[in-house]
């Protein structure tokens, strides 16, 4: 019997998936997690034939239920017991355990693992007299890092105010203590010893396993460790409690112990109980069990009936019209006969003789679908009743011995812990002490060093700052490609030695090879200024106009660069001018017809000086041409808006490709920048019907490159049938939208000019022979005569033809 009970007791572990929250353990006692079910509830499932008699009372009770109905509710409420009895139970038993088991295992856990007083203290004087070598160290490190600068800019702002106002002043040195300055930053000590030295043994186990990660808090990730030692890295609960049958998911078997530890007996269990019926009503269905095979079977009920299928036949003799000597229907019927005078006949339905056959249909009320509503119907009401109670009796006498095996386990892993976590406390007590007083000292020694270091820097050596910098060049007030450069330095040497130091000038602007250095004497402790003696770099030829150069200084002594807040580099920016560039240009079409345009050049002068010569200006335009003006010199400062004549040009290229071109300014043969000018453009319909027009009325001779106006006629027309049968589409009924047409801008010329009247013989008949190529595209049917109308401006003879008239042109 004891055997047994072990036996039992060693299936009754249980894991728990998905749960998060649930009625947690209080005040000592246990609660049910399942909603509905209480632990002190008295759960006895009613034996079949009481609830047969509650649940199919409705169908005895029915006139209009015969004994298939009566059967059907029967059966199912019997499949409802059989179910509730295997998986309702099933279900209470492996959550019963599941529950007991998370609540016991969090409960048992609380009770141990809070480490005593007594294992508290003997961890602690296990460790009396003892150096944590890491500690140490890691205080040091800390240390280091901290007070790194900590000593450079108090020095430096005493030898600074130590500084002498002139060259005649006695050298002084300012003061050397540094005891109103030491501040040892407030340090608590590291407090993570532990887990950074890895006592305890390795976490590497759990850590793989997805438990807990390196960063999880150190207690963490010791429960997680001891789990592991009491369980085993890959336990989990699919042994160990009963595999009694569910309808749930079947996660509850294979969740790991860690994850029904981290829980703390705080669990979800919306997705398991005992209320669904829809479950074990599915589940009764695609099962292959007798009762399950039988309700699927379910058929029709029949009855049989006559149903009349025809008549029996008889033979009447067949009659015909008769006729009269002439031929002519008298309106009268006589019996046909055939060529022998015989009486002819035909057979027809006897309806006094009908034909029966015996048929069955479905009875009312009582086909496969009736009877498995029934049985459906019974099935759903009594498993609603009896699963509770079933599933609660389960529960409830599962749930007591699951608890109790639950808390034995937490209480082992609780142990575990207690022991683990008291190491730790102990041993992150004296690390974070240790570490602290490390830091304390090494602080201080680090300062001290550091001081007297740099103190020695300045007192022994010229330290010389940067306080300004500017550039000089051939002083014309711009700086120009080619050109050679000088520092201009501020400089303040607060060291208490005088002596020379390096100056050097850098940029990735300057030609090659032409950066150099140059020693500058600094007086000791005193402000002074240096300009270079000879050039220091040369800009780079390559250079554009506007472009920017970046240049540094740099000051370099035997000591300066190991200060390192004492300003010993600086940087400038420079933009790349020269005395007339292009700084603007602008493209201004002035006329299409004639082929004339402007560009327009803003040209500066931003130096401090005259120009040695005029400003050439050129423009290479987009036609392939180049087109020059001049201006005289420019003052300094003194900025032109110069304007380029463009003529001559194809209004056929203007309308086509628009203007615009590049601008250059030189100064004596020397160039000083290119600019594109900006571009501009005309409305495509609108330049083409103006040209169009003027050649008609001759108020232009420029043919462009056709030379002759009759080659230049011909090819408008052909750039005017192509836009129209682009535009074709136009609702030719909306003036306001034909306005927007090439055709449309045509007849605002032809109006103005013959308004005007501008319109010779010759112009008004090349328009009528336009409108008759225009009509001529059109191949549609559809708005075909809003479009012709539209034409009747140039031509009012224009006639509107068929479609397929039209196709032959």
């Amino acid at each position: 019997m004891k055997q047994k009970q072990q036996n039992t007791r060693s299936r009754l572990l249980v894991a728990a998936f998905l749960m998060t929250q649930a009625p947690a353990v209080i005040a000592g006692y246990y609660n049910s997690s399942i909603d509905g079910i209480s632990l002190d509830g008295i759960y006895t499932p009613e034996n079949l034939s009481n609830i047969s008699k509650t649940v199919c009372k409705k169908v005895y009770d029915d006139a209009n239920m015969d004994k298939e109905h009566t059967q059907m509710c029967e059966r199912g409420v019997q499949s409802a017991q059989r179910m509730a009895a295997v998986y309702a139970a099933g279900e209470g038993t492996h959550l019963g355990c599941v529950d007991g088991y998370q609540q016991g295992l969090y409960r048992g856990f609380n009770m141990t693992s809070n480490p005593s007083i007594e294992i508290l203290k003997e961890e602690q004087r296990a460790l009396k007299g003892v150096t944590l070598e890491n500690a140490v160290a890691r205080g040091k490190a800390k240390a280091s890092k901290d007070s790194r600068y900590s000593t450079e800019s108090e020095i430096i702002a005493r030898f600074r105010d130590n500084v002498r106002d002139s060259e005649n002043q006695q050298i002084t040195a300012p003061s050397s203590d540094y005891s109103d300055v030491l501040k040892v930053p407030r340090f608590e000590g590291f407090g993570d010893g532990y887990a950074a030295d890895g006592k305890g043994g390795s976490f590497n186990d759990v850590i793989n396993a997805g438990w807990v990660s390196s960063s999880s808090a150190i207690g963490k990730r010791i429960q997680a460790r001891a789990v592991a030692r009491q369980f085993g890295i890959k336990a989990n609960l699919a042994d160990k409690c009963s595999s009694t049958p569910i309808l749930f998911d079947r996660g509850l078997h294979t969740i790991s112990l860690w994850d029904l530890f981290s829980a703390y007996g705080e669990y979800n269990f919306k997705d398991y109980g005992w209320k669904s019926t829809t479950r074990a009503w599915n589940k009764f269905k695609a099962s292959e069990e007798q009762e399950a095979i039988a309700y699927r079977n379910i058929q029709d009920v029949k009855e049989a009936y006559q149903a009349k299928i025809g008549y029996h036949k008889k033979s009447v003799a067949v009659e015909v019209d008769e006729l009269d000597a002439n031929g002519q229907p008298t309106g009268r019927k006589v019996v046909k006969r055939d060529a022998n005078g015989n009486i002819v006949y035909k057979q027809v339905d006897d309806t006094s003789r009908p034909i029966f056959e015996t048929r069955y249909r479905t009875v009312q009320g009582k086909s496969a679908q009736d009877l498995k509503a029934v049985y459906e119907d019974a099935f759903f009401e009594s498993y609603r009743n009896l699963a509770k109670e079933h599933f609660g009796k389960a529960f409830v006498s599962t749930h007591n011995m699951a608890r109790n095996l639950g808390e034995d386990a937490g209480k082992a892993v609780g142990a575990i812990v207690a022991r683990d976590v008291a190491k730790q406390e102990a041993y992150d007590g004296v690390y974070k002490a240790q570490s602290a007083t490390s830091f304390a000292k090494e602080y201080e020694n680090l300062f001290v060093t550091s001081w007297n270091k740099n103190y020695d820097y300045f007192a022994n050596n010229p330290m010389v700052e940067i306080t300004g910098f500017d550039l000089s060049g051939d002083g014309n007030g711009i700086f120009t490609r080619g050109e050679s450069l000088k520092s201009v330095l501020g400089l303040r040497n607060l060291g208490l030695k005088s002596g020379a130091v390096k100056v050097s000038l850098n940029s990735s602007s300057f030609e090659a090879g032409s950066a150099r250095s140059e020693y500058v004497t600094a007086p000791a402790s005193l402000n002074f200024t240096h300009k270079s003696q000879s050039a220091q770099g040369k800009l780079s030829n390559n250079l554009e106009v506007f472009d920017t150069a970046y240049l540094t200084v740099s000051i370099d002594g035997s000591d300066i660069k190991k200060v390192y807040e004492l300003k010993s580099t600086d940087s400038k920016r420079i933009e790349i001018l020269d005395v007339a560039p292009v700084y603007k240009a602008d493209t201004k079409i002035n006329s299409v017809v004639a082929g004339d345009a402007t560009v327009y050049v803003t040209v500066k002068n931003p130096s401090n000086s005259e120009t040695s010569a005029s400003v050439d200006i050129s423009v290479a335009m987009n036609d392939g041409n180049t087109y020059t003006a001049s201006t005289t010199a420019l003052k300094a400062g003194e900025s032109k808006r110069v304007p380029v004549r463009v003529t001559g040009l194809d209004p056929l290229f203007i309308i086509n490709n628009g203007v615009s071109g590049k601008a250059t300014s030189k100064v004596g043969g020397r160039i000083m920048n290119s600019r594109s000018a900006s571009g501009d453009s005309v409305d495509y319909d609108r330049a083409v019907a103006d040209y169009f027009n003027s050649i008609l009325t001759n108020s232009t001779t420029n043919y462009g490159s056709d030379g002759y106006k009759e080659d230049r006629v011909e090819t408008l027309i052909t750039m005017i049938l192509n836009r129209t049968e682009a535009q074709i589409d136009t609702d030719w009924d909306n003036n306001a939208r034909v306005a927007n047409t090439l055709i449309g801008a045509l007849q605002k010329e032809y109006k103005a000019s013959a308004a005007a009247g501008k319109l010779n013989e010759e112009a008004k008949q090349t328009y009528v022979v336009l409108a008759q190529e225009l009509e001529a595209l059109y191949d549609d049917v559809f708005g075909y005569k809003d479009y012709v109308n539209q034409l009747k401006v140039f031509n009012g003879d224009l006639e509107t033809r068929k479609k397929k008239d039209r196709k032959k042109d």
